[in-house]
């Protein structure tokens, strides 16, 4: 990284990259299936973190990290997770065999850590025919204790505000640090292209929630991955506004993609959809084809046992 993202002082060669954003405060980029996930780092009472990354993250990421300077697992105290998706809380259970931390997410979101299946059941309930396996990718976690919009908690010294920012979750939070205004946002926004947003909760939602962050005037934000446009996981100054505001375009765009193909067929599954925008996650566009039931603009049925989604347009 170049400008405030500067290495923590000390031995990394053979570690994961720590980038200093302020007098301790870091961000970590750890590991993820041939890319990366961030976790938030605050050095101060004990460690603290925000989100903790996939299951193996801890052990073979953040354990060799901490030694290099002098600290451990058993020092976390604080995990404030930004929501509760296998990514991002995956390692939670992991770090609670080496240290009494207080886990701590939202309250939407706290079933999800808790019963890893969970999201893959609701999905199904919501969209028949779209899920048809039951995955858990992380062992379960226990969360101590609940946040919700505005909340100020005291992590590992330092005061971060949770906002609440449901889209790619129900309980999806971005959480920044009362000092500074630098802002880690998990999967709440998601730029533009490749496959993005993937949201699995409300596109509405996504979109209420990218426009109150950018009346928040963030000094940095640290995305839960490098997505695009930047494709980079730490942004600042005019970044911050412009991968807001393209965001919203993009998720607006895609909204009226949705619609015309919805108008031109008349009615459509998820499947079918897909072939019109390939580059759409298939939940996305589920998500939202669910929002336009709501606006009255469509309408959803069942079958052979899948979701039909049909115009309203006369």
């Amino acid at each position: 990284m170049e400008g405030h993202a500067k290495l923590l002082k000390g031995n990394f060669s053979n570690v994961l990259p720590m980038f200093k954003l302020d007098e301790g405060l870091y961000a970590i980029e750890c590991p993820f299936k041939g890319y990366i996930v961030s976790i938030g780092c605050i050095m101060g009472e004990g460690v603290g973190l925000i989100d903790c990354g996939i299951k193996e993250s801890p052990v073979q990421a953040l354990q060799p990290l901490l030694r290099t300077i002098h600290l451990d697992l058993k020092d976390v105290v604080t995990v404030l997770l930004t929501h509760g998706h296998f990514d991002h809380c995956g390692g939670l259970s992991e770090i609670k065999k080496f240290s009494k931390v207080s886990a701590m997410c939202h309250g939407l979101d706290k079933p999800l850590v808790e019963d890893p299946p969970l999201v893959f059941r609701l999905l199904r309930s919501r969209f028949p025919g779209l899920y048809d396996e039951e995955m858990a990718e992380f062992v379960a976690g226990s969360v101590d204790a609940v946040v919700d919009d505005g909340d100020t908690i005291n992590v590992a010294g330092r005061d971060m505000t949770a906002l609440h920012t449901p889209g790619h979750s129900a309980g999806s939070l971005c959480v920044f640090d009362v000092g500074t205004n630098v802002a880690f946002s998990g999967d709440s926004f998601q730029g533009e292209g490749e496959d993005r947003p993937l949201l699995f909760h409300s596109f509405k939602e996504y979109v209420e929630s990218l426009k109150r962050a950018s009346q928040r005037e963030f000094s940095k934000i640290v995305l839960g991955h490098p997505f695009p446009p930047f494709r980079k996981s730490i942004l600042e100054g005019v970044e911050v506004e412009q991968f807001l505001r393209r965001s919203i375009k993009a998720a607006l765009d895609l909204k009226g993609e949705v619609l015309v193909q919805l108008n031109e067929c008349g009615s459509l599954r998820v499947d079918e959809l897909s072939k019109f925008l390939p580059q759409t996650p298939p939940i996305t566009a589920a998500c939202v084809l669910e929002d336009l039931v709501t606006e009255g603009i469509a309408s959803m049925k069942m079958s052979d046992g899948k979701a039909v989604w049909v115009t309203s347009a006369k």
